[in-house]
């Protein structure tokens, strides 16, 4: 039998190694309000620093936050103009702080939050987001590691769909562009490897129960297709020129099927397994035949018929019909023109003991019983189940959770 590529292998293992990482979203801080004292001076540009060029009016302009005790924001600020909020102040404990804006209806309209430093003084930018006019949908939101590089950055086009693009880890080059509908599900994906080539394209469907995943290699040839269907999963792996199907997989509570083939397109064994019913496709030693085994599922299982094909041209040699036990063989049968059928019945030692012939309509044309048995040769390659070769155990898209964006 021959053995799997190389390239195969790596192919399979690359596409096992796909994971699927969904994150919890962190909530929004809640803010409680409390008594009012001065507004603390800020390093950024404030709303409440120096209204119309001269001091606040004789009425505190700003209201002192006091979050829950299991939050992490350690104090924070509300600032108002005229009696309306225009700004919240919080300060985290572990140094950060956010700065949210807000429009005269009192919603959110721009969030910056910066990262701690030593010395208490306003840190890098760590995200700047816009919201629409709900105040919580994103408009533009754009995140900075504590390099300083760009880590991801989401916007939102005039027909309310957004679009997010992550980046490795110079802050420059594009890993994952993203694609959300206005209703901010989650639409496509496309992957990139460092070097601007294309390592994936993932699809869903309109109504989000499916999921396509495409893989391409260095030379922008299809490795690898898989898809998660409603109820389960198929795939395909190919060959070097990105044409030729090596491994064709689908699994799901009904039935499993695998089948296998060489670089050259040969099929090497196919597996398919479906209620109570299992067959096993796959090429003999000697590369001339192919054996299709047919099996009885169950509390005991058994092999029920074995069918016997020449590998150039593809036509059926005989059929092998086991005994109700499935631990010997019982019928050979071989067809002949005008669609008969010579039926050689065999006894406990695997020997011809009689022949039968059956016309078109299936009826018994003549039978003879033979003086002396007459053996036969029934390779036991062929009443054998192969050792399976191994599939990839299923796939796993890995990435950030595929929500439109997240504080």
């Amino acid at each position: 039998m021959p053995t799997k590529s190389k390239t195969l292998r790596a192919l399979v293992l690359a596409a096992a190694g796909i994971a699927l990482a969904i994150a919890l979203v962190p909530s929004p801080v809640s803010i409680i309000e409390g008594w009012t004292t001065s507004f603390p001076p800020v390093t950024h540009r404030s709303p409440c620093q120096g209204i119309s060029g001269g001091p606040y009016p004789s009425r505190s302009p700003t209201t002192i936050v006091l979050p829950n005790a299991d939050r992490e924001v350690r104090i924070g600020y509300d600032c108002y103009v005229e009696n309306t909020k225009v700004e919240t102040r919080l300060e985290y404990k572990n140094g950060m702080k956010e700065f949210i804006r807000y429009r005269a209806d009192r919603t959110v309209f721009e969030r910056t939050k910066h990262y701690a430093t030593v010395n208490g003084d306003l840190g890098r930018l760590q995200s700047y987001a816009t919201y629409g006019p709900d105040g919580s949908t994103f408009t533009r939101h754009d995140v900075y590691r504590t390099d300083g590089t760009l880590e991801r950055s989401g916007l939102a086009d005039r027909d309310g769909s957004y679009v997010s693009r992550f980046f490795f880890d110079d802050g420059v080059a594009v890993e994952r562009f993203r694609k959300f509908n206005k209703l901010k599900e989650f639409v496509s994906e496309t992957q990139f490897r460092r070097d601007g080539s294309q390592l994936a394209g993932v699809v869903v469907s309109h109504d989000g129960l499916e999921l396509g995943v495409t893989l391409y290699g260095p030379d922008g040839k299809k490795t690898a297709i898989f898809y998660r269907t409603k109820i389960g999963e198929k795939g395909y792996v190919y060959g070097p020129d990105g044409i030729t199907i090596l491994l064709e997989y689908a699994n799901d509570p009904y039935y499993k099927v695998a089948g296998h083939s060489d670089e050259k397109g040969r099929l090497l064994q196919k597996w398919d397994t479906r209620f109570n019913r299992r067959v096993v496709a796959f090429l003999s030693q000697d590369e001339t035949r192919t054996y299709t085994q047919v099996w009885r599922e169950g509390d005991a299982p058994a092999l029920r018929k074995v069918e016997e094909h020449d590998f150039s041209t593809k036509k059926l040699i005989r059929i092998i019909e086991m005994n109700k036990d499935g631990t010997k063989v019982a019928k050979i049968i071989v067809d002949l023109p005008g669609e008969q059928k010579l039926v050689s019945l065999l006894d406990d030692s695997g020997a011809i003991v009689q022949i039968d012939r059956y016309n078109a309509q299936g009826k018994l044309a003549d039978s003879n019983k033979l003086a002396q048995p007459k053996p036969v040769d029934v390779p036991e390659e062929a009443l054998t189940t192969p050792k399976p070769i191994a599939s990839p155990p299923g796939f796993r898209l890995y990435g950030p959770a595929l929500v439109y964006d997240w504080e």
